[in-house]
């Protein structure tokens, strides 16, 4: 880590840091939501509607940034932009689509497990190595996880989310890029 990273780190203003809680504390709202409205609607109007609200607050982001349009514009990865979406969209229809069958606490913690697929993930999609202790950890977190959530629970939900934490992982791929 470089030494301007360190220092910038140490920095971290209390409006980035609200930001990230203010974001934390919407995303579970959204859930508790979602939750609620995919017992009555289908999970492809709950997501169009999760991410038509959503529009509103990036785009009022996007306009606040120091850069103009024309220079956002021009520095715009399509193709990355596009499959990014797409996987977000995928990540978000299954995940709804798995609340009716799942309560939400082992949803999310389903949903939560992208991070134990990323590590799987890594040497087929950015041709890293494969640890014993990167496999050991994430056998363990599935393990923890599988206990806590599998008895009770419909093999249908417990498949839908695991495909939208899968879909989340492989969307986080881009090391540079962010992780939203």
């Amino acid at each position: 880590m470089s030494s301007s990273t360190t220092a910038s780190a140490r920095s971290l203003p209390l409006s980035a840091i609200g930001g990230i809680l203010a974001s934390m504390f919407c995303f579970a709202v959204v859930d508790a939501l979602a939750k609620t409205v995919a017992l009555q609607y289908p999970a492809n109007e709950v997501t169009f509607f999760r991410m038509l609200f959503g529009l509103v607050p990036a785009v009022a982001m996007c306009c606040a940034g120091r850069l103009s349009w024309s220079e956002r514009l021009a520095n715009l990865d399509v193709k990355g932009q596009t499959v990014r979406a797409l996987t977000l969209l995928g990540a978000s229809g299954l995940f709804f689509a798995g609340l009716p069958y799942v309560p939400l606490g082992e949803a999310v913690a389903l949903a939560y497990s992208e991070t134990l697929i990323v590590i799987l993930l890594a040497p087929l999609i950015l041709h890293e190595r494969l640890t014993r202790r990167g496999v050991a950890a994430a056998i363990a977190g599935f393990c923890v996880i599988w206990n806590e959530t599998m008895p009770p629970l419909s093999l249908v939900g417990i498949a839908l989310i695991v495909g939208s934490a899968i879909a989340v992982a492989v969307r986080r791929k881009d090391p540079e890029g962010p992780l939203a």
